[in-house]
């Protein structure tokens, strides 16, 4: 904050800052720890209004490399980038965190109305990882990400319950507007009415991530995949 306007960018270099990179080469990178944080500013600061309709947006960069904390969120000495087991450890934390706040939430004493959906951006990364290279074809894997939904009313009391409905992110625009009763026309279905049992095609787009891509002004291609049946 304190420098001057004209190097401010060069310092910030598209969120990886150059003074971090330079001075702390293995330290993990701020989105990590900002994690954390956000859940705890939640935890003690949230506050809710029963009869106030509002929206928000949390995205937690856990679990992501380097892994440096364990499953109770406590930092690590070290960074380890292919290590099966801290990866583990680390999608352990990212539940621990996403728990903390759900609990806020009924501390709030508005957990019952809230609808929340919890979304991974993609299915895991283990394929990163030397140890526990799948056989077949790794790109499947990545198809998966998680995907929670807790209805509108929904106290909460019970276990939560598996689908093998055939759903896919692009649904959530239009489950959220049904379940507000939104009349506007979104594409896909509800995951909240889907027959499990229905047959249906969804789309999945790939593309491998490299930093380079951060000095482009377009990502590179993408390879599409239709998925049928159990992605599984």
């Amino acid at each position: 904050r304190a420098f001057p306007q004209a190097l401010k960018k060069k310092i910030f270099a598209n969120n990886r800052w150059f003074l971090q990179r330079v001075l702390m080469p293995n330290a993990a990178p701020r989105h990590l720890f900002d994690s954390l944080r956000v859940a705890d500013i939640f935890e003690q600061s949230a506050t809710g209004d029963a009869d106030k309709v509002t929206f928000k947006f949390l995205h937690l960069m856990v679990p992501h490399p380097p892994y440096r904390v364990d499953s109770n969120c406590q930092r690590l000495d070290k960074s380890v980038r292919t290590d099966k087991q801290l990866f583990e450890e680390q999608a352990g934390c990212a539940l621990r965190l996403t728990k903390k706040m759900i609990d806020k939430l009924k501390q709030l004493d508005v957990f019952r109305q809230s609808m929340i959906v919890v979304v991974a951006d993609h299915g895991h990364a283990l394929h990163y990882i030397p140890a526990k290279r799948p056989q077949g074809f790794p790109i499947l894997e990545q198809a998966m990400p998680l995907l929670l939904v807790k209805p509108l009313g929904n106290p909460g009391n019970e276990a939560l319950r598996e689908s093998m409905a055939p759903v896919s992110a692009i649904d959530l625009p239009k489950t959220v507007a049904n379940s507000i009763g939104l009349t506007a026309e979104f594409p896909g279905e509800d995951v909240l009415s889907l027959d499990p049992s229905k047959q249906r095609d969804r789309n999945y787009r790939h593309y491998g991530w490299h930093n380079k891509f951060w000095h482009h002004d377009y990502l590179p291609k993408m390879q599409e995949f239709v998925v049928r049946g159990d992605v599984r």
